[in-house]
């Protein structure tokens, strides 16, 4: 469902559709969204360009996904516990966000399968020094074109698979780079 008016929308509306594995609703003017349970076999959602400023915790019900887009959701913010429960995300798109100022300790519980990550063209400032502590396989992280300057040395610590890592378009200087904020990143190419 693309180009709707969908201010808020409950998935049980697709109760009958046990076996769907897919769902698009792009640009719909979603501004809440709860989750059923009746959505077990979902591994993609996408969700971009809506109004979403916070994700139910209902989203846990989606033990399946594996693949989120929540970009260009203009009003997105960070919060403690987004994605738990969504042990099975693969892929996880908050590019374009530009309320995520800051990503919070806490925002990536649970994603321990986690492969990739854009969060670029946000408004990005500050990265918690613990906050991809939950997200060990992590092989890909966007973060370019924010307004990052990487003070924190140990931001990049818990991300020793990481093979892809693009930092373009930020206010990083080198003057203010710590000495071993790459150090971890043993698996870089």
């Amino acid at each position: 469902m693309q180009n709707c008016q969908l201010p808020y929308f409950n998935t049980s509306v697709l109760s009958g559709l046990t076996a769907l594995q897919n769902l698009t609703l792009e640009d719909a003017n979603i501004q809440s969204i709860i989750f059923s349970s009746n959505l077990s076999n979902l591994q993609t959602l996408i969700l971009k360009r809506n109004t979403i400023k916070t994700l139910d915790s209902s989203i846990s019900l989606l033990k399946g996904l594996k693949s989120l887009d929540l970009s260009k959701n203009l009003l997105l913010k960070s919060t403690s516990d987004m994605f738990m429960g969504l042990d099975n995300l693969e892929s996880l798109d908050l590019s374009q966000c530009m309320s995520l100022v800051e990503i919070q300790m806490k925002i990536f519980n649970g994603l321990y399968n986690l492969l990739e990550l854009n969060i670029s063209y946000c408004k990005l400032n500050q990265i918690h020094s613990e906050a991809f502590s939950h997200t060990p396989k992590l092989t890909k992280l966007k973060l370019s074109d924010n307004k990052l300057k990487l003070e924190n040395s140990s931001v990049f610590g818990y991300l020793t698979q990481l093979k892809e890592l693009d930092l373009s378009y930020n206010q990083i200087q080198y003057s203010s780079i710590e000495q071993g904020l790459f150090s971890n990143l043993l698996s870089l190419e």
